[in-house]
């Protein structure tokens, strides 16, 4: 939206026209300028009847927003009386009701600079720049650099800052920064041309333009000169004098008149009193008391101008105001335009510039009124009655207005100067300075929601969001009709992760303007906190949508695409936000960031740089620049970036951080200890810093420093204030080192529970030295995460297991993401660390026998396809690692005849993609029953192989796997030829020919495709759901539900995790107090009945694929429902948390029975997850339930069954 200034020709005046920018015919409801445009001006020399009224008519229903009516009329003047005043009359009847291609057709052939200015305003909405110059300039192909067609520019200063507006959609800056320079010195009151020149980050100065020597600088005229100077502005000359003579139709003088340079005020002998607004440095401002200012508008004196002057055309006090302002203060009078929604003021220009500014009604006199016209308080015709005739009395009406005027536009100034200073210093980022001048301003001021903005703007640049989000949260509350700022409010709330208050902002600013571009960010934001990536940038497109030059929209649409990996259509909106904003610093670091991720160096730096030209105070910029610096092994570079980023933010760890990354590539390691030293203390529980300390001092050759368990001190007040223990009783209860314990267990809990987390904190509890503190730590973490069935939750999560020394028992496995940590270290194929894991555990096993050190790489109790840690090594060619372990195995008797009969026993589970879908997601086939020694043979291990098939382990080659392959037969189709040849010598079977190759593979192909098929049907026994009772009692849910409450509360729930069928959910290892209770009381109470009913055989066992909280809300933006749909699972099982009467609906229903299972509370629901199953509508509350899929291996680690 926007409000242009139009141009009129001398004689001829506009009243109060406000033209709108925009699509919606409804502009005038949304802010636009209760003003009537004056059009009885526009009649010919010599008027007839019909063209009088049609002029007054049109004036009436333009002036009552009925603009079809007016369009009509207009349409009957232009062809009663075709002359460029009735077209530019029709055009603006067309402009007004938002159909600004119409006006563009009636007015290309027009030359008046009215018409021209008024086809300018048209074309800039349109997006048409080239032809918006054209018409400004008047000329054919003109070029803006010639001074002589610059005189052509219509509208005086608001002419100015159109072209100046235009030449900045044109990339043209330097000419955008004069034309907008020349307004502000035509017209120091149009805010908006300063607005845009600390956009486009001009070196300006606020006093330039704002300060007294602008207008005051010369001695006040007389009251006679006045007046007769006002009298001789009808008889000037100038580009538009033509059309003077023609004129005999009255004024609607409503325009207020700024001080032209040629009068300028006396100073009083004395100073005022210093104003709230004189900003730091400045001298004070003097007050003015001078003759009456001349007017700046022609206002021929006919006949009829008293009428007009009698009913003066007013805006109504109850018109709306546009809400969507940006940086420009909130005039009640002013409507939005641009992308950045500035000022714009209807005015008119001759020889010198002027503002209209129209008036709210009164029932007081023009004169006593303070917003009431110059024309309509200093000129009154013969035919007025209250017109005085003693020039005493009119000289004294005069020279108070004068001195009222000029007051007014002297405090006005010092507030715009003011104002000038501080969006300076936010242009330049000059954040703290900004704010102390911001908290100067008055109360009344610093309240509005303009000054609210900029100060939680300020805030947010300095990644200061907890103060940014009170300011903008009171920004909202008083004007909650404000849509600038909405944008930064979502993405402060976003870092602050408060998913509540985004979700109700998100709702309650769409609600009120589903046409601003900022409650669709705001949108797009609450979206993309809840990981729902796809439909946050909808709404961010629908942004862009509404406002093509919304730059914010285009940056967040980026981190978008970054989160989808979608880096080639994130570089496209980062560049357009540069194109549309190139000052717009996000961007910048948008793609410097992409850049740095894909290992494009020099691009990175590029970026990085020219995002820290804009602004140069961001300690986030500098950091990644020193990132970038250091992998370009610029090093002096690079550490005195981040030198200066420490300086910036010496708050921030990271600045620290990365400069001791610097310091150890160049072998300053007493400097890198001395900076990672400093970073511990910001951030204690970092185990990456800690661990980084370790290196540093092991290469310095300080062994005990290196091994030093970190302090928890701060760590242990974190947790205490967290949980709300009493340090005084814990103490009580507990001895020095289990508090230490427990202190680094609680971290550790959370820590292994975060993927990104979890390798740093592994790396971290495996790092030597293995002394008592660390072994209990391990034995704490052992017993959270392996608790006894019997053990009580209430317990559990109070923390009463901690009550002395924790026994090892058989049956004991360290957790990360669920898993064991061996096979979570194999899976993400990070050998380091399992052999990391391996020497603390084998440290661990031989400090207690007791501790099945075999379990913790050979169970597959926790992987669905029944892979132990030892097989995803081999999968991920991890030789060092498997030879550790199996040497280690082979030398301890006591563990090597166990070891060789689990290790016979291991094998997979059958394929879980369709053949040809795996093939085209290059994927090998994986076949099921395939030993260990089948992996060697399917990688070309030949060593493996060898040690395998070689006493101790003596494995049997010729065992087949589920296609009857043995591991000879695999090596062949796998085209490994040595191994194939080792393997040979070790079985009497012969080996396949080559040519029978092709045919084998594809018989393996066309088995797997029918047992996958096989795989997708229930079996019989599976098919009908049963009902469990009593899994948890009453008082256990309770706990969960209070438990799920306080974890979701912080972290909020997932809403994208399963793309098919996505529910609200959470995984339960996220939730951690409570993860290892939940899933040892269900193998403990569920899985033995599971197995019992269905006569799983006790060669058998079931295992977790997943394990999740689900929630079903009868709310708006919650999920009620799940349409029908088959899990993949072998079984599948949900558990009801809470009471029945808390929610209507809801249960389970199964497709093949037509039925619907509805639990009560702490039962559970089982059933096959091949078979076609729902969750029922939710029709009132919410439902809470526990989701299980599960499947069943081999049992291959069981004492009983290996007996």
């Amino acid at each position: 939206m926007e409000t242009a200034s139009v141009v009129a020709k001398p004689g001829v005046e506009l009243k109060r026209c406000p033209f709108r920018q925009g699509d919606k015919p409804e502009a005038p409801e949304r802010g636009a300028m209760a003003t009537t445009l004056g059009v009885s001006a526009a009649m010919s020399a010599s008027p007839d009847a019909l063209e009088a009224m049609l002029l007054k008519k049109i004036d009436q229903y333009l002036d009552t927003y009925v603009f079809e009516n007016a369009m009509f009329l207009a349409e009957r003047l232009v062809a009663h009386n075709r002359t460029e005043e009735n077209i530019y009359l029709l055009a603006t009847c067309y402009y007004r009701a938002g159909h600004a291609s119409r006006a563009i057709a009636v007015l290309e052939k027009t030359r008046r600079a009215a018409n021209r200015y008024l086809l300018a305003i048209c074309c800039f909405q349109q997006r048409r720049w080239a032809e918006a110059e054209s018409a400004l300039l008047g000329v054919e192909n003109a070029h803006l650099s010639d001074p002589a067609t610059r005189e052509n520019i219509p509208n005086g200063a608001a002419g100015h800052y159109l072209m100046g507006r235009i030449c900045r959609q044109a990339n043209r800056r330097q000419q955008a920064i004069e034309c907008f320079v020349k307004s502000l010195e035509m017209d120091p009151f149009l805010w908006a041309a300063y607005d845009e020149l600390c956009e486009l980050g001009a070196d300006v100065e606020a006093e330039k333009f704002f300060g007294d020597s602008t207008y005051f600088t010369e001695d006040a005229r007389g009251h006679d000169e006045f007046l007769n100077q006002n009298e001789d502005l009808d008889n000037n000359n100038n580009n538009n004098s033509h059309f003077i003579s023609h004129q005999h139709h009255p004024a609607f003088g409503n325009e207020t008149p700024v001080i032209g340079p040629a009068f300028t005020p006396q100073p009083p002998p004395e100073r005022s009193e210093p104003s709230d607004f004189v900003t730091p440095g400045s001298a004070p401002r003097q007050s003015v008391h001078t003759t009456p200012i001349q007017s700046t508008y022609r206002t021929p004196g006919s006949a009829t101008s008293a009428e007009v002057l009698k009913k003066p055309r007013v805006m109504p006090a109850g018109a709306p105001v546009n809400p969507r302002t940006r940086k420009a203060l909130r005039r009640p009078l002013i409507e939005n335009d641009d992308k950045h929604r500035r000022n714009a003021r209807l005015s008119f220009s001759s020889a010198i510039s002027e503002e209209t500014t129209p008036v709210a009604p009164s029932s007081k006199s023009p004169i006593d009124s303070p917003f009431t016209p110059v024309a309509t308080r200093l000129f009154h015709t013969k035919d007025s009655p209250e017109q005085p005739h003693e020039s005493s009395t009119k000289s004294v009406a005069v020279d108070t207005y004068a001195h009222q005027s000029i007051t007014g536009q002297h405090e006005l100034l010092r507030l715009l100067s003011s104002f000038g200073v501080i969006m300076n210093h936010m242009s330049a980022f000059k954040c703290q300075e900004a704010l102390e001048l911001l908290e100067r301003l008055p109360q009344s001021q610093l309240t509005s929601g303009w000054a609210q903005h900029q100060i939680g703007r300020a805030y947010f640049e300095m990644a200061d969001y907890n103060q940014a989000h009170e300011v903008f949260r009171a920004m909202h509350r008083e004007e909650p009709h404000r849509m600038a700022g909405l944008d930064l409010y979502s993405t402060t709330l976003w870092h602050l992760k408060k998913e509540v208050e985004l979700s109700y902002l998100a709702q309650q600013v769409t609600d009120f303007d589903r046409l601003s571009p900022e409650a669709w960010c705001v949108a797009g934001n609450c979206f993309s906190l809840q990981k729902e990536h796809d439909t946050a940038l909808a709404f961010f497109q629908r942004a862009i949508q509404l406002n093509p030059a919304f730059t914010y929209a285009y940056t967040l649409s980026g981190h978008e695409y970054v989160a989808n990996e979608d880096f080639e259509k994130a570089i496209n909106c980062y560049r357009h936000a540069i194109r549309t904003d190139a000052r717009h610093y996000n961007a910048w670091y948008g793609l410097g960031t992409i850049y740095y991720r894909q290992e494009k160096f020099e691009f990175a730096e590029y970026h990085f740089k020219r995002a820290l030209e804009i602004n140069p105070r961001s300690s986030l910029l500098h950091c990644f620049l020193g990132m970038v610096l250091h992998s370009l092994r610029k090093y002096d570079e690079a550490l005195h970036v981040l030198a200066i980023a420490g300086e910036l933010q010496p708050l921030n760890p990271q600045a620290r951080f990365q400069r001791a990354n610097v310091l150890i590539t160049m072998h300053r390691l007493d400097e890198a200890l001395g900076e990672l030293k400093i970073v511990r203390n910001f951030a204690p529980r970092e185990s990456s810093v800690h661990f980084m300390m370790g290196k540093v001092a092991k290469k310095l050759g300080r062994l005990d420093e290196a091994m030093r368990r970190p302090s928890t001190k701060s760590m242990s007040q974190t947790w205490m204030k967290t949980i709300g223990f009493n340090p005084a009783t814990l103490l009580l209860r507990l001895t020095a080192l289990v508090f230490e314990a427990w202190c680094r267990t609680r971290q550790l809990l959370e820590e292994l529970n975060e993927f990104a987390k979890a390798p740093a904190a592994l790396t971290a509890l495996f790092t030597p030295p293995y002394d008592d503190q660390w072994l209990a730590v391990i034995l704490r973490l052992l017993e959270l995460h392996t608790p006894t069935a019997s053990l009580p939750l209430t317990a559990f999560v109070n923390d009463d297991t901690a009550r002395g020394s924790p026994s090892l028992r058989s049956d004991m496995v360290l957790l990360a993401m669920g898993k064991s940590v061996l096979l979570f270290a194999t899976s993400i194929y990070d050998e380091e660390l399992a052999l990391a894991i391996w020497e603390g555990l084998v440290h661990l096993y031989e400090r207690h026998p007791t501790f099945d050190l075999l379990r913790q790489v050979l169970d597959n109790a926790h992987d669905s396809h029944g892979l132990s840690p030892l097989h995803y090594a081999v999968e991920a060619d991890m030789d060092e690692f498997v030879g550790c372990v199996l040497s280690y195995f082979s030398q301890r008797s006591e563990l090597l005849e166990r070891a060789r009969e689990v290790l016979r026993r291991i094998t997979t589970q059958d394929v879980v993609l369709p053949v040809s879908k795996a093939q085209i997601q290059g994927k090998n086939i994986a076949s099921g029953g395939c030993t260990l020694l089948h992996f060697a043979a399917k990688r070309g291990k030949l060593q493996l192989a060898e040690q395998l098939v070689a006493a101790p382990w003596s494995m049997d080659v010729a065992q087949p796997n589920w296609d009857g392959h043995s591991a000879l037969m695999v090596a062949a189709l796998a085209g490994h030829t040595e191994t194939q040849q080792l393997l040979q010598r070790a079985t009497s079977e012969p080996s396949p020919r080559p040519e029978d190759l092709p045919a084998l593979t594809a018989e393996r192909d066309e088995r797997a495709k029918v047992r996958y098929t096989a795989s997708l049907n229930a079996s019989e026994a599976m098919s009908k759901p049963l009902v469990f009772t009593s899994i948890w009692e009453t008082s256990e849910c309770v706990q969960v539900l209070a438990t799920l409450e306080a974890v979701t509360s912080t972290r909020g729930w997932d809403k994208q995790r399963h793309a098919s069928y996505p529910t609200t959910d959470i995984p339960c290892y996220c939730v951690v107090p409570i993860d290892a209770w939940v899933r040892g009381t269900i193998r403990a109470r569920l899985f033995p009945q599971i197995q019992r009913h269905y006569g799983i055989p006790t060669t058998q066992q079931l295992t977790f694929r997943e394990l999740f909280y689900v929630k079903y809300e009868a709310r708006a933006g919650e999920r009620a429902e799940l349409p029908l749909h088959c899990d993949g699972s072998v079984l599948s099982f949900n558990i009801l948390l809470n009471p029945k009467d808390e929610f209507e609906g809801g249960g389970t229903f199964f497709e093949a029975t037509s039925t619907t299972v509805h639990l009560t509370q702490g039962n559970a629901a089982v059933h096959s997850g091949k078979v076609r199953h729902a969750g029922a509508p939710v029709v009132r509350g919410k439902r809470l339930i526990l989701v299980g899929f599960l499947d069943i291996i081999d049992r291959v680690f069981d004492d009983a069954i290996l007996r």
